[in-house]
């Protein structure tokens, strides 16, 4: 396996910090959404927090590090950005299933 050359490192911590802005998109969009249907005057306005509790942190957890990867591509750790990409996108996939386990 051949190193990757600075172009390709470009682009991929490109793609990963794409991604990783399209899950923290998804997650605010859940929680607009979410609290447009649980809007009732029968329900608490509390109840949204409690529900979306859990994907407010993971998408606290998920700004923090792209801006923290966006800190390493200024410094020219370009891959260090893609490791921490890839550890964020991991850590998305496994949050809910995580926290729901560890939760219960």
């Amino acid at each position: 396996m051949k190193p990757m050359d600075e172009r390709t490192a470009l682009k991929v911590a490109d793609v990963t910090t794409i991604v990783n802005m399209v899950f923290v998109l998804a997650l605010f969009l859940t929680y607009f959404q979410t609290k447009a249907v649980i809007e009732s005057p029968l329900i608490p306005e509390w109840t949204v927090g409690v529900v979306m509790g859990p994907y407010m942190l993971k998408g606290c957890i998920l700004t923090i590090g792209l801006i923290v990867g966006m800190l390493f591509r200024t410094f020219g750790q370009v891959r260090a950005q893609i490791w921490l990409n890839g550890l964020l996108i991991v850590f998305s996939l496994i949050f809910s299933h995580a926290y729901s386990f560890v939760m219960s």
